[in-house]
């Protein structure tokens, strides 16, 4: 039996951004497309359980790979 492709039904996307400036400013830009105000704290609570259990060492937390990549010279044009 083939597999049966996905496709997507819907999509909820709730942002943060916390910039901070050189005069010591720090701006929240949060953006919400979706979630209703339920979601959005059910999310928040679980996402502040897991963060103790990872402070208290229960949970390892998701690591993201980086990778450095070095800046090569480049000649500049006489």
């Amino acid at each position: 039996m083939a597999k049966k492709e996905k496709t997507i039904v819907s999509e909820k996307i709730h942002t943060f951004k916390l910039t901070t400036y050189s005069n010591g400013e720090v701006v929240m830009f949060r953006e919400n497309i979706g979630f209703s105000p339920f979601e959005l704290l059910g999310y928040c609570e679980q996402i502040q359980l897991e963060t103790l259990e990872m402070m208290s060492g229960k949970l390892k937390p998701a690591i993201v790979e980086r990778q450095y990549v070095k800046p090569t010279k480049t000649k500049k044009n006489d």
